[in-house]
């Protein structure tokens, strides 16, 4: 019984891991997605460029 107990604690602390880096992974893409679109739009300047060339941000 405390092998069974052990294996379910365990499985469920590997899925909380998962869905946790599934979360931070989508969120990350999430806040990228609207940095770039704010870029493009002209909200905020592109990070780690001088001078964008011909009006376009490479």
């Amino acid at each position: 019984m405390r092998a069974e107990s052990s294996q379910a604690a365990r499985a469920a602390y590997v899925a909380i891991l998962r869905l946790s880096g599934a979360v931070l992974l989508a969120a990350c893409a999430l806040v990228m997605a609207v940095r770039h679109r704010l870029v493009l739009l002209g909200g905020v300047p592109p990070l780690g460029a001088r001078e964008p060339r011909g009006g376009r941000v490479p």
